[in-house]
């Protein structure tokens, strides 16, 4: 029972800050998001740049308008990269709906966005010539952001506040079902002890979360930014994990593509990168 009621109060005081956070995202997306849109397909040679600030912005579905994007040539392969280790679907507000997190936020932007910048560059240095191809369904990208979490065209304040309230309360949701586990997990001396000790091992860390994070659903991100804030992974294994997360959209380009050998090149790539990245970072000893 204490261990529940640990969990629930820890999920509750989050509340707050994580409608505050969602709100402000909600109007920004309304006002701004076609805004965006247009101008990441006109980028050019600051693709990459632009993918990195996009894809920091905490809304899945930038993601899987990367990937229609780059179905029709609009941007690179570097840029589409950018984008997705830049995302970091919902790590972001819960990080900034946590008060003793505050000091991590400006860290994890700038790193996030540093090596998505990065490696979008270096993947179109390495893979000029390379174009690839996929057949995704005709439709407007914004239809196809996390569904329910898109506001229509018409702004209505009723719709703001019901995306709002639901789009806190599942993640909500989901820190609770992952504190309790944590909770449990470190009540039991020897999971305490196996998890306090795997923390001296960075490396494998990184491997572990990387490979984690390429699962397709925002509960991944949840569940790796509340492990980091219960001190179980480090940075570098967060923001790897982070790196790797694309939210939905290598399910659409896996869902889509013809030739599943070019998803699977993407896929690699990310992972590749995601890990090279927690490597450099456990090597320059870069911790929050």
């Amino acid at each position: 029972m204490d261990l529940l009621l640990d969990a629930l109060k820890d999920s509750l005081e989050m509340l707050p800050f994580l409608v505050i956070t969602f709100l402000a995202i909600e109007i920004f997306e309304h006002k701004f998001g076609k805004k965006f849109d247009n101008k990441i397909r006109t980028a050019g040679p600051l693709g990459p740049i632009l993918g990195a600030l996009l894809g920091i912005l905490p809304q899945c579905g930038f993601s899987v308008i990367g990937v229609a994007f780059f179905s029709q040539g609009y941007i690179t392969l570097g840029t589409l990269i950018s984008i997705f280790i830049a995302t970091s679907d919902e790590a972001l507000p819960i990080l900034i709906s946590t008060p003793s997190a505050a000091s991590k936020i400006v860290p994890f932007i700038i790193t996030k966005a540093a090596f998505a910048i990065f490696w979008g560059y270096a993947i179109d240095l390495i893979f000029k010539k390379i174009s690839i191809k996929i057949n995704i369904i005709e439709e407007d990208p914004k239809d196809s952001c996390c569904g329910e979490n898109c506001i229509d065209n018409a702004f209505s304040i009723k719709a703001l506040i019901y995306h709002t309230l639901k789009r806190s309360f599942i993640i909500i949701g989901y820190v609770f079902a992952v504190s309790l586990l944590l909770n449990i997990m470190f009540s039991y001396k020897e999971t305490s002890w196996f998890i306090n000790t795997s923390i001296n091992n960075s490396i494998l860390q990184v491997l572990v979360t990387s490979l984690f994070g390429l699962i397709p659903n925002c509960a991944v991100s949840v569940g790796l930014v509340e492990v980091y804030l219960h001190n179980a992974i480090n940075f570098a294994a967060l923001i790897s994990g982070l790196s790797a997360n694309a939210g939905l959209a290598l399910l659409v380009l896996f869902k889509e593509v013809k030739d599943r050998k070019y998803a699977g090149l993407i896929t690699l790539l990310l992972l590749v990168c995601s890990i090279l990245t927690g490597i450099i970072l456990t090597l320059l000893k870069f911790n929050y």
